[in-house]
């Protein structure tokens, strides 16, 4: 929900005041004091939301107006995702002849991240920014929400904004991002079936590879071509089908799986093997592409449907990843329960995570 009020009564009391005080930085009403986030050209989606909300948190507690750099036309978050609550679109006429602070490195060698730049995070305190006007999250593509936690200048304070490890990843993206109808209109029929009250929903999300992407295949594959394909990804839907069968000695609704990857070869084999089960977008005009144009993606499209794909996998009602940021992003802008991470390589089992197990894992929280 993008709203002010927040309904659900689970994000705390910050809300209305950090608005003003953003409104009031950005109109001149008070002396410029900016916290600017700049996503590294290799970026993907959720390694910028990673960094975006953790940049947030830090402008929150340190009383600087947020905003985004997006000078890099390829992957404007703004094509897909309007602000509903603060302008944090950059505007670069007002902000050259600003004093400036950079940090460096949030993300090029964690999580967690380290580095003298970012202790701070850890165990600093903001205040270390000085009074610089302008601060600039440089190379940013992880998160650091969960050192803020555990600092001891602001794990009080969180608390009493109403904020906590499990629902602030959530209750910022929240705060930041509503979805535009033109993205969410590419998966129009997609969200349909997930709003359906009579189902329940179980959502995997299997990173492959960049390289995929880039080159897809967009045949559809035979069954035992579809049987060798998922056989190397057997961890996740044997997952699905546990905890399918736990829901079942509780509910009589019907399962579905929504099986999203940046493979479309992949999404093509489950449904080859699972027929009706499988949830999935299948359109091979328009496959999975990386938001970067330096990773054989970029432009308004890539990123509308990965946005799209983003809030589509955030309607499960339990929700299957691994490595990557995409399926961990969107299941935790949910505020829903019900993570279930598969490292098939090391630990394959099925058994549900916490936030904080989440946080260790690229590109953090």
């Amino acid at each position: 929900m993008s709203t002010i009020e927040d309904s659900k009564g689970n994000c705390g009391n910050w809300m209305r005041d950090y608005t003003q005080l953003h409104k009031s930085v950005r109109s001149g009403a008070k002396g410029p004091r900016y916290l600017m986030v700049q996503a590294k050209n290799t970026s993907g989606l959720a390694d910028m939301f990673a960094c975006i909300s953790s940049a947030f948190l830090c402008a929150l507690l340190s009383d600087r107006a947020l905003i985004i750099d997006e000078s890099d036309e390829s992957s404007r978050l703004s094509v897909a995702y309007s602000a509903p609550n603060i302008d944090w679109i950059h505007q670069p006429q007002k902000l050259e002849s600003l004093s400036r602070k950079t940090v460096h490195g949030i993300g090029t060698t964690g999580p967690p991240a380290e580095g003298p730049d970012i202790d701070v995070f850890h165990w600093g305190n903001l205040s270390s920014f000085g009074s610089e006007e302008l601060v600039i999250f440089d190379d940013c593509n992880a998160g650091l929400i969960m050192p803020l936690f555990d600092n001891p200048f602001y794990k009080v304070r969180l608390y009493e904004l109403g904020l906590t490890p499990e629902t602030a990843y959530g209750c910022i993206f929240s705060f930041l991002f509503r979805l535009r109808s033109t993205a969410k209109d590419t998966v129009k029929k997609e969200i349909e079936a997930m709003e359906d009250s009579r189902y329940i929903k179980i959502g995997i999300h299997i990173r492959t590879s960049d390289p995929t992407m880039a080159n897809q295949e967009l045949r559809w594959p035979s069954h035992d071509e579809a049987e060798r394909e998922l056989a190397n990804y057997r961890p996740y839907f044997s997952c699905a089908l546990e905890i399918e069968e736990k829901i079942s000695r509780a509910s009589k609704k019907e399962i579905l799986w929504l099986v999203l990857s940046d493979s479309m070869l992949l999404r093509k084999s489950a449904v080859v093997l699972h027929g009706k089960k499988i949830l999935t977008k299948i359109e091979d005009g328009r496959p999975p592409r990386h938001v970067r144009s330096s990773q054989g993606g970029g432009g308004a499209d890539a990123m509308s449907l990965s946005a799209g794909e983003h809030w589509l996998f955030s309607l499960a009602d339990y929700h299957i990843f691994g490595f990557g940021g995409f399926g961990k992003s969107a299941a935790l802008s949910s505020n829903k329960w019900g993570y279930y991470e598969v490292h098939w390589h090391k630990d394959p089992s099925c058994k549900a995570v916490s936030v904080r197990e989440l946080a260790d894992v690229p590109p953090g929280i």
